[in-house]
């Protein structure tokens, strides 16, 4: 037989974080920094000159919202304090930006030069702009560097976004007509045509009204350094269940170099938890990871929690503060934000991790040590929010966009997987968008628990024409041979629905028996498999494709529960006619549907070829081979009337 083999993952765009987040003053600490790989371009500057490649986040709007809204503002401000500027920003304004927007972000620049500490001016290019339905803004920076003039050589060989690094080296490494990919140090754009802005800077918005300052103010954070590299699920790792870290670099981000879990073990650990692994994916949907950096424990009087809920949101999780910081002072580096909030000041933990990263701020710590233990307490577990992107808008990518919801109950959808019969835990699953032309996108990722059940909750609601699905996907890397290639579940059609229970589906795999791989076979001929015997619901279908571009294509009609198919002669194409030939070889698999309208495949597809003429050969190594029946099976998945 033929299981699939790794192949190599195309990179889909990748896109910058920039969110709120203040920095602090202070020397770098001494970190035991994991030991990473030395890339072949050896301590020379690197620049990270793919900005496709950098990561996403989003903010959205808390769906339960606090009976107060929190108001943060700085506390030179209350006090009635005047700040020297110790930061200069160099805005270049684009597009017909409102005479009180422009104010609003002139202020804003007025707090961060204030708070950070940095003798290079750091540039912006500030876009006013259309953006997607309900997205506020978004922000992220020019490139990031690394091994630079200046970087700390207690932690070689890591990513830095370039105002920070400009700030470390102490002179402008990006000058314009440079080898950086922008010439801006942060590029953020805000939405032009969103109609619910306060754009005072006194922190009074109306009801229904979003803080325009507080947004600016969380965005430029984001472009400053308040993000990391970490991630689960195939838009940035190499398969759909894995967690990775470096971007398709042996480099982490600064930010990376903190994260630790409970058991005080570095996420960077590769002993531990080896990059592009699902024991690093475990780490990063446990509920469990904190940012240890020395600074930000005496803030905290413990290691801050980082938002890390059990199902993976992307844009999201990992590059957020915990939810327990809702409503308190330092609230603005949670991953959501009401109507009314106002955050004008990130607070003395966001300002700590900034300072841990390398930044100088106007924060002072107390040198004592701290009282409180390191052992991490028991908080809530906030559900996950997740929110639509948008598609299509170059304005857009490479930013991080902020987004907002209404309050409207949740749309979840809940369900079960089996193996054999019985509940499974720990299988990956992701929740799959597809839109009106068949476009398909991950939102979403998470396990199964214990009872085999699984949650997504508050995912993007749908358009006309859009709908979900459930998928479940064997690895690529590691396929385990007990299991299924892929199982879909039935399509979700609307998201005004409340809660979604889909009906449980088994993974068992489906083992092809006869002809073996490989086999040349006369007709009439015989394919076998044997049929699992705990889902005797099962309706099978066999099916036989071109190995080259999936055409000639053939299936069945519905067997039932069956573990044959008698092919009496050469079949053809049952879209396009085209004729199967003696001769060449193919591929066959089978396909297996449940009575609700979820299906799945065999893991294998075995090679046959029929008698009758010289068998042709492909100009193809084994591994070409299966990659390209890779691509064609997922393809055909989505071609499938």
């Amino acid at each position: 037989m033929s299981p699939r083999t790794p192949r190599p993952t195309l990179a889909a765009p990748l896109i910058v974080l920039v969110l709120l987040t203040l920095l602090v003053g202070g020397a770098l600490p001494a970190l035991s920094a994991q030991a990473l790989p030395t890339p072949a371009l050896g301590a020379d500057l690197q620049v990270f000159s793919n900005s496709e490649r950098l990561p996403r986040m989003v903010v959205v709007a808390d769906p339960n919202p606090l009976a107060e809204p929190q108001i943060n503002l700085p506390p030179a401000q209350t006090a009635g304090i005047q700040q020297a500027q110790t930061a200069t920003f160099l805005v270049d304004y684009s597009g017909s930006w409102p005479d009180a927007a422009r104010a609003a972000f002139d202020y804003t620049l007025s707090l961060w030069g204030t708070w950070v500490t940095s003798a290079v001016p750091i540039r912006i290019e500030a876009n006013w702009a259309p953006l997607g339905t309900n997205v506020l803004g978004g922000a992220g920076p020019g490139t990031m560097l690394a091994n630079f003039p200046g970087a700390p050589t207690s932690i070689p060989n890591t990513w830095y976004f370039i105002a920070l690094a400009n700030k470390l080296a102490g002179t402008d490494l990006c000058p314009d007509g440079g080898t950086c990919p922008e010439s801006a140090d942060i590029t953020a754009t805000f939405n032009s045509t969103f109609p619910y802005w306060y754009f005072g800077t006194g922190g009074v918005p109306g009801a229904g009204q979003y803080d325009f300052v507080s947004v600016v103010l969380h965005e430029i954070a984001h472009g400053l350094g308040f993000a990391g590299s970490m991630s689960v699920g195939s838009l940035y790792c190499n398969d759909f269940n894995l967690g990775c870290w470096g971007l398709d670099t042996p480099y982490p981000i600064v930010y990376d170099r903190f994260a630790y879990n409970g058991s005080n073990q570095s996420l960077l650990n590769t002993a531990l938890f080896p990059n592009n692994s699902i024991l690093l994916a475990s780490q990063l949907t446990s509920n469990n990871i904190y940012f240890s950096g020395s600074q930000a424990v005496v803030a905290y009087g413990n290691r801050p929690p980082l938002y890390v809920p059990a199902a993976w949101a992307q844009g999201s999780s990992y590059s957020h503060l915990s939810e327990i910081f809702n409503g308190t002072a330092n609230d603005m580096m949670t991953y959501s934000l009401n109507a009314q909030e106002v955050n004008h000041y990130p607070g003395t933990v966001a300002l700590a991790m900034l300072a841990d990263m390398g930044w100088t701020t106007s924060l002072t710590l107390p040198t004592a040590t701290p009282t409180r233990t390191l052992t991490p307490t028991a908080t809530r577990t906030p559900a996950p929010l997740f929110t639509p992107t948008p598609r299509n808008t170059p304005s857009v990518w490479r930013r991080l966009p902020m987004v907002v919801h209404n309050f409207a109950p949740k749309f979840t959808i809940t369900g079960s997987v089996r193996y054999q019969g019985a509940p499974v835990s720990a299988i990956p699953l992701s929740l799959i968008e597809v839109s009106s032309t068949g476009d398909t996108e991950q939102v979403a990722s998470t396990f199964t628990d214990l009872n085999g059940g699984y949650r997504f909750s508050g995912p993007p609601p749908l358009a006309a024409g859009e709908s979900y699905l459930v998928q479940y996907r064997n690895s690529l890397s590691n396929p385990d041979p007990k299991y299924l290639w892929i199982w879909y579940s039935p399509r979700i059609w609307s998201s005004a629905l409340g809660t979604v229970t889909l009906a449980p589906f088994d993974i068992g795999n489906v083992v092809l028996t006869s002809p073996a791989d490989g086999a040349t076979v006369s007709l009439p001929a015989t394919f076998k498999w044997q049929p699992r015997s705990a889902v005797i619901s099962d309706n099978y279908e066999f099916d036989l494709y071109d190995m080259d571009d999936s055409i000639p294509w053939f299936w069945s009609e519905p067997l039932g529960f069956k573990g044959e198919y008698v092919l009496s002669s050469l079949p053809e194409d049952n879209v396009t006619g085209e004729p199967f030939l003696a001769g060449v070889p193919y591929f066959w698999e089978v396909w297996i549907y449940a009575p609700d309208g979820g299906y799945g495949v065999s893991l294998a597809f075995n090679e046959v070829t029929f008698e009758g003429a010289a068998r042709q050969s492909l100009d193809l190594t084994s591994e070409e081979l299966q990659q390209l029946v890779e691509r064609w099976r997922l393809e055909r998945l989505e071609l499938r009337p």
